[in-house]
C-alpha cells in the first residue's frame, strides 16, 4: 500500500525493491547499493545509521479459512498441540516465536520449515498445518478467503519495523517524499538507540 500511494503521487520515480534478511539490507546500505532500508532486526552498525520506528506488527496464529479456531483468541499451549509450519530456524519470526515458547515453558510441534513467508501461507491456506506469522502479511490472504487467523491471548507476539538510513545520505527530492509517505520526520529526528 505504502509503494502504491508513493507511485500514485511520484509516477516518474523509478523504484528498485530488494528483498533479503536484515544483514544484507544493513550491508547493501553500507555499500551505498541503497538509499533507505525497512528492517524488522536489530543493526549491527547503529553509529553508522540512524534508525527509526515504522510500525508495530502482531504475530497471530494462522489457519486455513475453515478452521474451527479463527478469529479466536488462542492460548500458547493451545498452539503448540497443533501441527506447525514456521520459517527456518535463524530468521526473525522463528526467533520471536522460539523466545515466546520458551519464556512461557512450553514445548511446540514444528511438523515443516519453510524460507519464503509466501510458501509458508501456501502451505497453511492448503491445510498442510498451522503456522504464526505477521498480522501485517496476511491481509490479502484473509481478504481472499485463503487463511483466518486468531489473536495469542496472554502472550502476545510483536516485532518493530524500522526505517534505516545512513548517517551521511543525504535526504532529497524522491527519498525525502517516500520518507515522508512512510510518515518518518527526518526533519526533526528522534533516532532509536539500537535495542529499539
Amino acid at each position: 500500500k505504502i509503494l502504491v500511494a508513493f507511485k500514485r503521487r511520484f509516477a516518474n520515480v523509478d523504484l528498485d525493491i530488494m528483498v533479503g534478511r536484515t544483514a544484507d539490507i544493513e550491508r547493501r546500505m553500507l555499500d551505498g547499493e541503497l538509499d533507505v532500508g525497512l528492517i524488522a532486526g536489530i543493526v549491527s552498525n547503529p553509529s553508522t545509521l540512524k534508525t527509526y520506528h515504522f510500525l508495530t506488527d502482531e504475530f497471530v496464529l494462522i489457519t486455513p479459512s475453515d478452521q474451527s479456531l479463527a478469529q479466536r483468541r488462542v492460548s500458547l499451549r493451545q498452539i503448540a498441540n497443533l501441527p506447525l509450519i514456521l520459517r527456518e530456524k535463524g530468521s526473525a519470526p522463528r526467533r520471536i516465536i522460539d523466545q515466546s515458547f520458551r519464556a512461557a515453558g512450553i514445548p511446540y510441534r514444528c511438523v515443516m520449515q519453510i524460507e519464503t513467508a509466501e510458501a509458508l501461507k501456501k502451505a497453511v491456506g492448503e491445510g498442510l498445518g498451522c503456522s504464526i506469522a505477521s498480522r501485517c502479511s496476511i491481509q490479502t490472504e484473509i481478504k481472499a478467503g485463503i487463511l483466518a487467523y486468531s489473536r495469542i491471548a496472554r502472550a502476545p507476539m510483536k516485532r518493530e519495523f524500522k526505517v534505516i538510513l545512513h548517517k551521511d545520505k543525504s535526504v532529497s527530492g524522491p527519498l525525502k517524499s517516500f520518507l515522508n509517505v512512510l510518515k518518518i520526520k527526518i526533519d526533526t529526528p528522534r533516532p532509536l538507540s539500537n535495542n529499539g
